[in-house]
């Protein structure tokens, strides 16, 4: 095996391939929270579809495993190789970072998976189009890694996860042959939807190299209303109001409890806050339009006959402020529970109607067993997705004390119809959750998937299963 990664080391070489740490701009060994390190015999970056299938050949023939990275900037330590899987290659789709065309009549665009979020934004706004996918790490990941994962984001109550946004694809297999799905097409059923085998499996079934996503007209209009609560159900309620009559403008509608915005506050003096009163529960409401529309007098029609204390504008600056606020909070538990790193995580969904019941159950339940600990939740309500947030005054918890602490929330995510993961994948932080967690067939399923496309175990092992 020691030849064999001489060889290839070689081969990588000679085709500029190989690639050192101090190449990237972050660490490739170890996970965005560092809580997951490892390390890879080899280093590999290729440039094309043709070189990734080459390198996939070569390590199917001598059994190498390889690890997929993208941006690395997963919650679930997906992207970081295991030490006990040795021999293994890290391979970095940044490279592959192409835009290879775009089809305005279409409405569609073919990129390579190590085009930043980013950079796709930014090109086909220069095509007045849209590409919806909302990610504050946008400048940081990489498509394929979009992909692999089903990344959700702000805008998926409007347009979907990342599943929703892709036309086609293409994949390089286990065995190093190429699946060439690249269609541009909006009808297409001529048999099994093999993309939607790739999306979501995070690199454990093949590597996506290229992918053909949709695209929207440029958005012309955007309003936003910061609304402060006394009572969680109005927060509902609102939301099922605006749905039922405002559906086509309503493109987000994000959450956060009262503590969570004095986290904020209290960690970053740049972040104003519009409120004359404190609240348990707000919400972010964006109404965004792809012509010329005054949505802030729509907003205003919308929410002038509640009980609640409401901000509403159109104006650019202060609407980036205000989705400020909704990006500083991750950052301001950084902050307040910086020895546990953030606080212990639960990004969870749930349907709308048991939100309000899981929320007063789970919390009475957690203080129960630890009185003192700080539960700070915020997410994308409007799809059902919250990050359900506990942390500590004090020191960390023992390692038993934060099993507990994850089984009451899972146990009553459970009982009341939700999932585990919402967005944020399995990784290997959640395998054992979704032995535990998940429908049985579904996990023959995943099996039988796994071992008729990947029988050797190659592609990223360890994780998801």
């Amino acid at each position: 095996m020691v030849e064999a990664l001489i060889e290839l080391k070689q081969q990588a070489q000679t085709a500029g391939w190989l690639a050192q740490t101090e190449d990237f701009n972050v660490d490739p060994w170890s996970d965005v929270h560092g809580l997951y390190h490892g390390k890879a015999d080899l280093l590999l970056s290729p440039d094309s579809t043709e070189a990734v299938a080459s390198i996939m050949r070569y390590c199917h023939e001598q059994q190498i495993k390889v690890v997929v990275q993208g941006g690395n900037t997963g919650y679930c330590g997906g992207a970081t190789p295991m030490p006990e899987n040795s021999p293994q290659v890290l391979l970095s789709l940044r490279r592959l970072n192409q835009i290879r065309s775009i089809d305005l009549i279409n409405q569609s665009i073919t990129v390579e998976a190590g085009c930043s979020l980013k950079q796709i934004q930014d090109y086909v706004n220069t095509k007045n189009r849209w590409f919806p996918l909302g990610l504050s790490v946008a400048d940081r990941c990489l498509i394929g890694g979009n992909l692999a994962t089903n990344a959700g984001g702000v805008n998926v109550l409007r347009y979907g996860n990342t599943r929703d946004l892709v036309l086609g694809l293409e994949v390089v297999l286990a065995d190093g042959e190429i699946y060439q799905g690249l269609q541009r097409l909006r009808k297409n059923n001529s048999g099994y939807d093999l993309k939607n085998l790739f999306i979501g499996s995070e690199g454990t079934l093949g590597v996506i190299t290229a992918a053909v996503l949709k695209l929207y007209p440029g958005i012309q209009s955007r309003a936003l209303a910061l609304i402060g609560f006394s009572n969680f159900s109005k927060a509902l309620s609102l939301l099922g109001h605006l749905r039922q009559h405002y559906q086509e403008h309503l493109s987000a509608f994000e959450y956060w409890q009262g503590n969570c915005f004095e986290q904020v506050t209290d960690s970053f003096a740049e972040i104003n806050n519009p409120f004359s009163d404190a609240y348990p529960h707000y919400v972010l409401i964006e109404l965004s339009s792809h012509r010329q529309q005054d949505l802030e007098s729509l907003l205003k029609k919308a929410l002038n006959a509640g009980d609640w204390e409401t901000h509403i504008s159109q104006d650019p600056e202060t609407i980036q402020q205000w989705w400020q606020i909704r990006a500083h909070l991750p950052k301001a538990q950084q902050q307040v529970w910086s020895h546990i790193n953030s606080g212990y995580k639960h990004d969870i969904s749930l349907p709308l109607d048991n939100i309000a019941s899981f929320l007063d159950q789970s919390a009475a339940r957690l203080h129960a067993y630890l009185p003192d600990l700080e539960i700070a939740v915020f997410g994308h309500l409007g799809d059902g997705n919250l990050h359900y947030n506990v942390g500590t005054k004090g020191a960390c918890l023992e390692n038993s004390a934060v099993a507990r602490v994850q089984d009451i929330v899972y146990e009553q995510v459970k009982a009341l119809g939700g999932s585990f993961s919402a967005e944020h994948g399995i990784g290997q932080s959640k395998r054992h959750l979704l032995q535990q967690y998940a429908d049985p067939c579904a996990l023959s399923l995943m099996r039988q998937l796994k071992n008729s496309l990947d029988p050797h175990n190659l592609l990223n092992p360890s994780k998801v299963l």
